[in-house]
């Protein structure tokens, strides 16, 4: 009986243990595949591309509206933020220009950093473009250029530039960007054409220079320089592309003779100021010039003659004139001295010598 007890106690007990070694090897199942997963996971997020075709840098170029922008795989290409347009070929307005050589040569920081051969390579690949831009053929040419527009990327300045699109959008976009600009252009072009019918040529050049007064050109800078302070100004297309210059290079050089003389006239006055300070500050012949900074250094008339070198030449000169005034003044009061002594000394002696004439004469 006992034994008989024994047996189902043995077989609950071995079907406990069955059970619980199967829930254990569930549990460890489940928790593999839940590992599994998680390194899954990881790995593609670790193998996740990244994407290097996006800008990273931006360098805008003095002068134009354009900027030198750098993309993580080490390429460059030019972008303008007043017209949102993204070129791969560099501009007419940056061709021959140091600063842009630099600025395509040199890869930014990042690129460096990450210790990236790429940018060496880019630059290899744009001296060898250069070498072989003249044996491209114009449809090559058109072609390269349609494979890398841009559509959208942060400059410094701009919120959002164009970054590369897909193949399949290049072609469109690029073409609808290039019809707008260019129909935009013509429509602009009739329209200052009719203008230009209409109103005489010395009223249209008048507006033109007015325009150039009111940007701010300067008068010792060139064409290419201030090109970008006038180009969406609408006088701009008032005169033709041979007038514009023409009438640019007169400005800047009547301008420059103006400013010049400004210039002089503003130094005039600065120093009439300063010697009628001299003069209201009673200077005499033995005033030193450390005397006078200090009791009118704070007036704006000797403030405003900056160099201290002037000043005191200013100074000097005053001083010399102050002096031989102060000569002058006392051979004069000398002068008149020994003509009041004759006046009043005259008759004295004649009355007193007249006795003894008249003695001399008996």
């Amino acid at each position: 009986a006992a034994a008989a007890n024994l047996k189902p106690l043995e077989q609950t007990k071995a079907a406990q243990a069955a059970a619980l070694e199967k829930e254990s090897r569930k549990v460890a199942e489940e928790k593999r595949k839940k590992e599994e997963e998680q390194q899954k996971k990881v790995t593609a997020t670790a193998a996740k591309p990244v994407d290097k075709s996006r800008p990273i840098s931006s360098t805008p170029i003095a002068g134009t509206p354009w900027c030198v922008v750098w993309t993580g795989d080490a390429r460059v290409f030019f972008y303008n933020p007043s017209t949102r347009t993204s070129v791969w070929e560099r501009p007419d307005d940056l061709i021959d220009r140091a600063d842009v050589d630099k600025a395509v040569n040199n890869p930014p920081e990042q690129l460096k950093a990450a210790g990236s051969d790429a940018a060496e390579k880019q630059v290899e690949k744009i001296e060898t473009e250069k070498k072989k831009e003249v044996e491209i053929p114009e449809e090559e040419e058109e072609e390269e250029q349609e494979d890398d527009e841009v559509i959208k990327i942060r400059t410094e300045s701009e919120s959002s530039v164009e970054e590369v699109p897909t193949k399949k959008s290049r072609l469109s976009a690029k073409q609808t960007r290039k019809a707008d600009a260019n129909e935009a252009a013509v429509e602009a072009e009739v329209r200052a054409a009719k203008e230009r019918a209409v109103v005489p040529l010395e009223t249209r050049v008048k507006q033109f220079k007015e325009m150039l007064r009111e940007k701010d050109v300067s008068a010792f800078s060139t064409w290419e320089k201030e090109l970008h302070k006038i180009v969406f100004d609408p006088r701009y297309l008032l005169l033709t592309s041979k007038e514009r210059k023409q009438v640019f290079e007169k400005y800047v050089k009547d301008r420059a003779e103006e400013e010049r003389k400004e210039k002089r006239n503003k130094m005039r006055q600065k120093r009439e100021d300063f010697r009628k300070l001299m003069e209201d500050a009673k200077l005499h012949g033995k005033s030193s010039f450390s005397e006078f900074c200090q009791r009118y250094g704070k007036d704006d008339r000797y403030k405003a003659i900056e160099k201290v070198r002037e000043r005191e030449s200013l100074f000097n000169e005053y001083i010399v004139d102050v002096r031989r005034q102060e000569k002058e003044e006392k051979i004069q009061k000398k002068e008149q001295s020994i003509a009041t002594n004759h006046v009043i000394i005259g008759p004295l002696l004649e009355v007193c010598l007249k006795p003894i004439l008249f003695c001399l004469a008996a």
